[in-house]
């Protein structure tokens, strides 16, 4: 498998958290210098998570004009500057969820709106570890339920990573799409809706196939992605519900692209 197989990819879809980002909130200086040269080669770089565009950029400051980037886990997708498609939550069924997930206990609620994350004030520690460590735009207001504005999907923070999962798919998973996106947060987005769903529209709006995508990633959040690509990749450090959905597992993605293009070995 592999570039042995004269495979012609055309684009790249890698998850961040858990994948590019093994450790850490940034890819290796080894992982950038490999999507400038894919990049350099025609190859489509797509960075994919549930993190906003802002932030994102941010992360690919060297090339962020150049490449795309799939948010909120599907909500937003952008490329080079400019909006492919985007999906907002039913407004009335958004405050119901952060209702629910504010009245309980250890747990947070935070929206994603364009330019920014806004969060309550139940959890101080939330702010400084979203601006800090995450290094997100986000805004605090007293009351998260009143927002206004057109909402990406609404996460679920557990710090100790105690996200009760299929509680929460029983309790709204009829209206829409939950989805468990790395070791502690849980997220929301418009039903039916995942990454796949935005790679898709992001591949049919270059004149790409899904045999010509190669997609990568870890979780839950990224099964859609998986399954939408014609060449999936699992990291050996996935949940294991989706680990078999790869084409073979690698131990990042640095060894996955070594594999795929000749031209990174």
């Amino acid at each position: 498998m592999g570039s042995e197989s004269m495979r012609n990819i055309r684009l790249v879809a890698s998850d961040l958290d858990g994948t590019l980002f093994l450790s850490g909130t940034r890819p290796s200086e080894k992982a950038y210098r490999m999507i400038r040269e894919l990049l350099d080669h025609d190859v489509v770089f797509v960075a994919a998570s549930g993190r906003q565009y802002e932030n994102m950029r941010e992360v690919f400051a060297p090339f962020a004009d150049e490449i795309g980037y799939i948010c909120y886990n599907g909500g937003l997708t952008i490329y080079r500057g400019e909006t492919v498609c985007e999906f907002f939550l039913d407004h009335a069924l958004a405050r119901e969820i952060i209702t629910a997930i504010e009245s309980t206990a250890d747990c947070d609620a935070m929206a994603s709106i364009r330019g920014t994350e806004v969060i309550s004030r139940k959890d101080p520690a939330l702010y400084p570890y979203m601006t800090g460590f995450v290094g997100a735009p986000t805004r605090v207001v007293d009351d998260l339920s009143a927002l206004e504005e057109p909402i990406f999907k609404i996460a679920m923070y557990n710090a100790d990573g105690h996200l009760n999962a299929e509680y929460w798919k029983a309790r709204f998973g009829d209206r829409c799409n939950v989805l468990t996106s790395g070791n502690v947060w849980l997220d929301f987005v418009p039903k039916e809706l995942n990454k796949g769903v935005a790679l898709k529209e992001l591949a049919s709006s270059l004149g790409i196939t899904a045999d010509e995508c190669l997609a990568l990633g870890d979780n839950e959040n990224d099964r859609g992605m998986l399954l939408a690509a014609g060449h999936p990749v699992t990291m050996k450090t996935s949940n294991p519900s989706v680990i078999g959905l790869g084409e073979y597992t690698a131990a990042s993605v640095e060894e996955a692209l070594s594999r795929e293009f000749p031209f990174l070995r």
